[in-house]
């Protein structure tokens, strides 16, 4: 017999912010990166690289 597993929705996003690249400085774009739990509305872990 199984039994149902209720399991949370995880969506997980990666962003490259806009006008963050500076050539003058060798600066790279910055990145984000974030996990949200659908269910709950709620932002788990954001990352900027």
């Amino acid at each position: 017999m199984r039994l149902p597993i209720e399991r949370e929705v995880l969506a997980v996003d990666g962003k490259t912010m806009r006008g963050s690249l500076d050539d003058f400085k060798c600066l790279k774009a910055a990145h984000i990166a974030s996990v949200f739990a659908a269910e709950n509305r709620l932002t788990l872990a954001q990352v900027k690289t």
